[in-house]
């Protein structure tokens, strides 16, 4: 079981590298925003959330709202994505990315997003609270999971995921 999710894992970041590598395929220039986007419209296949819109939101990134954009165009896995310059009217949003490490810390704590899962690539976000990290080391893609930040949101996490992540934090 686990060969199979971690090829459905790396399927999805290959499709996302494709994906970037193609001028053609949308005009995403930023590999790096493409596996991000990749791997954020995969999460969603290994989670239960609470109340499930499928809305993403992400926090001052237009180049990865644009590539999960594009990405989802042909997945369909969001129904809507949308771009966010602060951490407020988040009522939509079910899943919110944060790049910025001082905008993922205050996410932490802002009441706009106490119910909402967060997914963070900063190192030290699952350290600090958050629920999801999703790691680019030197080319190597990683999930970081929290479990009881997890359970605190209501969130259930396929163990699929859990084995396939790099770090678990209870």
């Amino acid at each position: 079981m686990k060969n199979v999710t971690l090829a459905k894992t790396v399927g999805i970041i290959l499709l996302a590298l494709c994906f970037a590598s193609s001028a053609d395929a949308g005009g995403v220039k930023n590999k790096a925003n493409a596996v991000i986007a990749g791997i954020l419209l995969e999460i969603p296949n290994y989670i239960i959330l609470p109340n499930e819109r499928r809305q993403l939101c992400v926090i001052e990134n237009a180049g990865l709202s644009y590539a999960a954009q594009k990405l989802n165009q042909r997945k369909k896995i969001y129904q809507h994505i949308f771009l966010k310059n602060r951490l407020h009217n988040l009522n939509s949003c079910d899943v919110i990315h944060v790049s910025d490490k001082a905008w993922a810390r205050k996410a932490l704590t802002a009441p706009a997003t106490s119910n909402k899962l967060i997914i963070s690539d900063y190192h030290a976000f699952v350290d600090e609270g958050g629920t999801i990290a999703v790691l680019d080391n030197n080319g190597v893609i990683g999930i970081e999971l929290n479990i009881s930040a997890a359970k605190r949101l209501g969130i259930s996490i396929n163990p699929d995921l859990i084995e396939v992540s790099v770090r678990v934090i209870q």
